[in-house]
């Protein structure tokens, strides 16, 4: 499949992704993949028929978001329980459902101090961001300081969370050697992002430093399903073609790029 010269027909190559997904057995799509699917016409409907989870299919919005359960008190959730209330606030943004800001911030506290820290802080952060002027005005303070605080591997910084909550809010702003000295110290987090298949990064490929960012993506060697696909749309956004080789794709991988692609195109 050629990214430069798709069928007329199909000028993200979806169609023919989703065959050759469908045609491989339709195995489970990352959720935040579910969540940009969401956003392509007729795409859910076309997968309707292989999703059968009542979370993948509400994050399609192929199901209406259920109520958002409590965090704290006496039922306080467990870690399953603070994964799925994460998924279901995702799918009520997405269908357009308020989400109370103080909620969202029972849910980044308990979230951020559990063992689901590395997985799906950015994703709630993100999500507060979104609601919460005082959450941003965090994240402004802490890029204002221009301190790069020291982390152990594989553990996200505050900073990084920040930038991954609201980067695309405030990086503009800023001249450029500070954007790269930022985009330097996230790096360390692309490799957890595609561990989560989180798609932290996707909202702000554009403000990071390109030149930091596609040296270090051309790194990069995921192993997990669909993350390969993922490491190209992030190679593509940021204008690197060189990595970008379709044939080398599995099928769910192939299916991720597009789907990512086809998004960007159409913001």
């Amino acid at each position: 499949m050629s990214v430069d010269h798709p069928p007329a027909d199909d000028p993200h190559g979806l169609s023919q992704a989703v065959s050759e997904w469908e045609s491989a057995g339709g195995s489970s799509i990352p959720r935040a993949v579910l969540r940009v699917a969401r956003r392509l016409p007729g795409l859910p409907e076309r997968l309707a028929s292989s999703i059968v989870d009542p979370v993948d299919r509400m994050l399609l919005g192929l199901e209406r978001c259920g109520p958002l359960p409590v965090i704290s008190g006496e039922s306080a959730l467990d870690e399953s329980g603070l994964e799925n209330a994460l998924w279901c606030a995702q799918a009520c943004f997405d269908e357009g459902v308020p989400v109370p800001a103080d909620w969202l911030g029972q849910l980044e506290d308990a979230i951020s101090n559990s063992s689901l820290m590395n997985r799906h802080w950015p994703c709630v952060a993100r999500l507060r961001a979104r609601v919460d002027v005082q959450r941003v005005a965090e994240v402004r303070k802490s890029v204002a300081i221009g301190v790069v605080p020291w982390s152990s591997p594989g553990e996200l910084s505050a900073l990084q969370v920040h930038l991954l909550a609201a980067g695309d809010r405030v990086l503009g702003a800023l001249d450029v050697d500070t954007v790269q000295r930022l985009t330097k110290s996230i790096l360390p987090a692309i490799e957890m992002d595609l561990q989560a298949a989180g798609l932290w990064f996707w909202p702000h490929m554009r403000w990071f430093s390109t030149g930091v960012m596609q040296r270090k993506l051309r790194t990069i060697k995921p192993v997990l399903s669909g993350r390969a696909g993922m490491v190209m749309a992030y190679q593509w956004a940021v204008g690197d073609w060189s990595g970008v080789v379709l044939d080398t794709l599995e099928p769910m991988d192939r299916l991720v790029f597009a789907i990512l692609r086809a998004s960007r195109s159409s913001l």
